[in-house]
């Protein structure tokens, strides 16, 4: 349920990117990851180990993270083509500063969970009433991306999500909504966010360690991070 949206916004970004935008499309990703490790790569890596980010993260259990305000410029269409932009506006130009985008944590192959594309229909219905795109359904990046080929991304069919036809199942599924689905929700959004705390606890302790020239402990840390499958950003050295 995205009116429930757990705010993870990155600081990766500069006042530059704060400038306000005009959001005329929305852009939708496939991450080709999994959590957290989409969580850290778009909102928390530095700028120049991962100079991409994004406006909406929604998990395969339909959490949705906020990572930018709507008013920001974020880093996730790249070159682009795309020719229904504003005369004027060079059609290779990147599309940041006219869309807002929505990744989706997704491994190609894999299906879309129901809980995930719930979420996706509950989070553009919003978004399209707010700003009212032009078009009649959300882009895909792939149909954008310069040069053409360059992204294959996403493998949701966007047909399915025009604008119109997601708030009359949005009206539907407002009336269907019921106490058990938003306890699973809750409980759902609150081991996503623990794991996202949890991956945050050994950065900051490797960081530490680090610091203090106590490299053993830094990958004992990593080993143990990489156990619980949480992502730190720390590479261990390979063994010789």
């Amino acid at each position: 349920m995205s009116d429930h949206i757990i705010e993870h916004l990155t600081t990766k970004h500069g006042p530059g990117s704060r400038e306000p935008i005009r959001p005329r499309y929305l852009v939708v990703h496939d991450t080709e990851g999994s959590m957290p490790g989409d969580l850290y790569w778009l909102a928390d890596a530095p700028a120049a180990e991962a100079p991409v980010s994004v406006h909406y993260l929604i998990t395969r259990q339909g959490l949705v993270h906020q990572i930018g305000r709507e008013s920001w410029s974020m880093w996730h269409a790249g070159r682009t083509y795309w020719t229904p932009r504003d005369q004027g506006i060079a059609p290779r130009d990147s599309l940041n500063r006219d869309s807002h985008g929505i990744e989706l944590v997704h491994r190609s192959g894999e299906t879309y969970p129901p809980a995930q594309r719930k979420a996706l229909n509950q989070l553009i219905a919003g978004l399209y009433q707010r700003h009212q795109y032009w078009g009649e359904r959300p882009l895909g990046h792939r149909e954008i991306a310069y040069p053409r080929g360059r992204k294959s991304d996403p493998e949701i069919d966007l047909k399915d999500y025009i604008y119109t036809t997601v708030e009359h199942r949005m009206k539907g599924d407002a009336v269907s909504t019921t106490n058990d689905e938003l306890m699973t929700y809750l409980e759902q959004m609150q081991e996503d966010i623990d794991l996202s705390q949890r991956a945050s606890s050994y950065r900051e302790a490797i960081t530490i360690a680090l610091a203090n020239g106590d490299h053993e402990e830094a990958q004992r840390l990593a080993g143990k991070a990489e156990e619980q499958d949480i992502v730190t950003g720390y590479r261990r050295p390979k063994k010789a």
